[in-house]
């Protein structure tokens, strides 16, 4: 893989990986609706629930609960976008 100006590079203690700037910003939103889901799933796990339907969401009648959590995490997550 070429690295090109511009490009954004993100790195942590497990290694770096090169996102091309033509597509960072669709990244950056997909990976943010990610952590904002993967929220959700800490806080129902601390509540008792468990994994199986959860992670992945593939229990229908979870998504619901997660749609109205994510509504009401507004403050939480500003930078979200619309829909």
């Amino acid at each position: 893989m070429a690295v090109y100006p511009g490009d954004v590079m993100v790195g942590d203690a497990e290694g770096v990986v090169v996102i091309p700037s033509g597509i960072a910003n669709e990244v950056a939103a997909e990976a943010y609706e990610q952590t904002i889901y993967e929220d959700w799933v800490a806080e129902r796990l601390g509540q008792g629930d468990g994994l199986f339907g959860l992670y992945p969401l593939t229990d229908d009648a979870l998504r619901p609960r997660f749609q109205a959590w994510k509504a009401a995490q507004a403050a939480r997550y500003p930078h979200r976008a619309a829909g």
